[in-house]
């Protein structure tokens, strides 16, 4: 693993007056915003665990890191997005469009390459022994698909869809469903929080606390695998600010942005936006 660089300047492109607007931000622009950045998270990281550097993939999502650090407060719509019906039903069918889009990304992705081989030899197989050689080739097609899907589009909320036994008792169904839904929440990092909307203290807390650059700040060391140490942190969310600084860093625009850029608090503000 690769030791990362601790620097003691703020890179060229960090202005915090950049981010004055977001004094003003409501619940529509602050979805609009953690969602691009919750995406824009999961590219890095996913860079990071791959150690992949000149690559296609990290030519995009650099390019597209730096679109939002030179204008952090622009309202862009840089991640990819699933194609999911127009439906305001919270419980519908899945679409033909549907199925054979995550059908066709995981044809495509590299790592389902083999299950996807192994399922076309499964299709066509005669007897057992076919199907028992195809499966020992193919454990990725027992994944979930739902959390395949969560992985390909992090941050965009779409829905994600169950196999449903019609012919059990109602009663029976709801149990199952409320046990498989909590746990489907549960793995997109969006679990049932007890509250029940965000309202302007909480943004207006939000730019208070600094959160939003103290996440680009966070999500461009990531990129360029270098650390910023606290104090430097300090020094460029609150230069103009007296009292303890270094205090509400640590106690307050930490933990919050934490909060803030997850998919349980962009399901909130979808719902309420």
């Amino acid at each position: 693993m690769t030791e990362q660089k601790t620097i003691s300047q703020l890179p060229a492109w960090f202005d915090i007056t950049k981010y004055a607007p977001v004094a003003n931000f409501g619940a529509e622009e602050w979805h609009a915003q953690i969602r691009n950045r919750v995406w824009l998270q999961s590219s890095v990281s996913g860079l990071t665990r791959n150690d992949a550097g000149q690559d296609e993939d990290a030519g995009l999502t650099r390019k597209a890191v730096n679109l939002l650090l030179a204008q952090p407060t622009a309202i862009q719509i840089v991640e990819p997005r699933p194609p999911v019906a127009e439906c305001l039903d919270l419980v519908r069918d899945m679409t033909v469009r549907e199925v054979m889009c995550l059908a066709d990304e995981l044809r495509q992705n590299d790592v389902y390459v083999s299950a996807w081989e192994a399922y076309q030899v499964e299709l066509d197989a005669d007897d057992d022994t076919l199907s028992q050689e195809a499966s020992r080739f193919a454990e990725d097609l027992d994944d979930s698909a739902c959390e395949f899907a969560n992985r390909r589009w992090p941050g965009s909320g779409a829905p994600v869809f169950a196999e449903i036994n019609l012919s059990a008792p109602i009663g029976e169904l709801v149990d199952s469903f409320t046990a498989w839904v909590t746990k489907a929440k549960a793995n997109r990092g969006s679990s049932f929080s007890g509250k029940k909307e965000f309202n302007e203290t909480d943004f207006k807390k939000w730019h208070r606390y600094a959160v939003m650059p103290y996440f680009d700040l966070q999500l461009w060391a990531n990129l360029e695998k270098v650390h910023i140490p606290v104090w430097l942190y300090v020094r460029a969310l609150f230069a103009n600010m007296e009292g303890d600084t270094d205090g509400m860093f640590r106690k307050n625009t930490r933990p919050v942005a934490e909060q803030v850029f997850t998919q349980e608090c962009l399901d909130m503000l979808g719902n309420q936006s």
